[in-house]
């Protein structure tokens, strides 16, 4: 029997008012507006103390699927610099509900909604980081680098739907890039090869050493490209997968 969340769920642990671990982040890194438009793009959640919790409350991710199902709640909790402490705990498993999960993609109830690319990473944090700092693409996770199941690609737009894996992943998602269709980016690597990312790290770690030596909240979040520029440097003659939209390239030292 899989589990099937009541929707009422949702609504009852909705992070309104933006009081867990993680939203905290989020507000203090881009600013209470762009966080509520994060917090409700997602539908995130809040475990609150009367589930057992400390002040610094849990994040809920919820899995809803493009039929608009509930498929699953992880909930994780994250220190003040953003960083995950300890392991997730599953929703099912904190009511104490007899039934197996059936895992979706974090985001996956945007994927009929919109007329932009799908980029696809590996961990929720890092899908809410980016529909922050690249609202140009919608983007999605799979919740971890083995979670790229056949079941789950399947559903997938092929044609609009790039990949990108975390530092040291690149050949692991290029196999299944290439069974699917989907477009991949060496974005990690390169910025890996360029010591600003160690390996495991992923592309929202990347803007977020950017974050600190500038002000977001304060830009327009309806950047266009010159705006974008000032605020994320880039190497001379650089041009980013994530602009370009390019397929890869056949020599992977080319990054002009």
């Amino acid at each position: 029997m899989f589990c099937t969340p009541d929707m009422q769920e949702l609504i009852d642990h909705f992070d309104e008012s933006m009081k867990s671990d993680f939203a905290q982040f989020l507000i203090m890194t881009f600013g209470e507006k762009m966080t509520k438009d994060a917090v409700s793009r997602y539908y995130l959640g809040v475990l609150d103390s009367v589930h057992g919790t400390d002040p610094n409350s849990d994040v809920i991710f919820w899995q809803i699927d493009k039929e608009k199902n509930l498929r699953a709640g992880k909930v994780m909790k994250y220190c003040s610099d953003g960083k995950r402490q300890g392991f997730p705990k599953w929703w099912h498993k904190i009511k104490e509900s007899s039934c197996q999960v059936n895992q979706y993609f974090f985001g996956g109830h945007l994927i009929d909604e919109v007329q932009t690319d799908i980029g696809m990473v590996e961990s929720e944090k890092t899908a809410t980081i980016m529909s922050i700092c690249q609202p140009n693409i919608t983007w999605i996770a799979c919740g971890g680098t083995t979670q790229l199941q056949d079941n789950k690609c399947s559903t997938l737009p092929m044609s609009k739907t790039i990949l990108f894996p975390d530092v040291g992943f690149y050949d692991d998602w290029e196999q299944i890039a290439n069974k699917w269709g989907f477009e991949i980016s060496r974005e990690c690597e390169f910025w890996h090869k360029e010591g600003i990312l160690k390996k495991g790290d992923d592309i929202a770690d990347y803007y977020l050493t950017l974050v600190g030596e500038n002000t977001i909240e304060k830009i327009d979040p309806h950047w266009n490209q010159a705006e974008y520029d000032a605020i994320f440097k880039k190497p001379e003659n650089f041009k980013s997968d994530i602009y370009t939209r390019r397929t890869p390239l056949s020599n992977k030292n080319d990054f002009s």
